[in-house]
């Protein structure tokens, strides 16, 4: 989410600064859109796949 520019999290403080109020709220709820995908893709896929390989499951 980074490019020359800044990233999501600059966005958001550029855009609280020019109190643009509903822009602020889609870059939070992208925020957390993001963190749970993260969350409930990428790292359930790693804990199953440790937890498999390290022999964790009956």
């Amino acid at each position: 989410m980074t490019s020359g520019k800044g990233g999501l999290g600059w966005f958001i403080f550029q855009i609280r600064n020019e109190l643009y109020i509903g822009k602020v709220f889609a870059g939070l709820v992208t925020v957390i859109l993001i963190s749970l995908l993260v969350e409930n893709v990428v790292f359930r896929w790693i804990a199953t796949h440790t937890v498999r390989k390290w022999g964790m499951v009956r």
